[in-house]
């Protein structure tokens, strides 16, 4: 007759990676703060990752919340690896565009002092 306390199978609380042999890591816990997927519309894949933040200014703020994003139209080096970026607003001006950190690109004209 079989002990059953001979063979309790050994307890893990955190997951593992199909096919990774004995690398196990709780991080994989927590893919809420990664969203990925495919557009059905154009068939291309993205991906986003929200990174830690903390609040500026010695904990009084403002508070920004960071992303990295990809992009397979993304066709420059951020230094984050080809169609990788950073979620912050930036102004590109060889092709005048203005891209906010929500991905949105608008064309503008600098002119003097300003931008219209």
């Amino acid at each position: 007759m079989i002990n059953p306390s001979e063979h309790i199978p050994e307890a893990r609380s955190a997951a593992s990676l199909p096919g990774s042999g004995d690398v196990y890591s709780g991080a994989y816990n927590f893919m809420s703060s990664i969203s990925a997927g495919v557009d059905p519309r154009t068939g291309m894949f993205s991906a986003s990752i929200s990174l830690p933040t903390g609040a500026a200014n010695d904990l009084r703020g403002p508070i920004s919340q960071l992303r990295l994003g990809y992009s397979p139209l993304m066709t420059e080096d951020q230094g984050f690896g080809l169609g990788w970026m950073l979620g912050t607003t930036s102004w590109d001006g060889a092709s005048q565009q203005l891209q906010l950190n929500s991905g949105e690109r608008f064309r503008g004209e600098i002119v003097g002092q300003g931008m219209r």
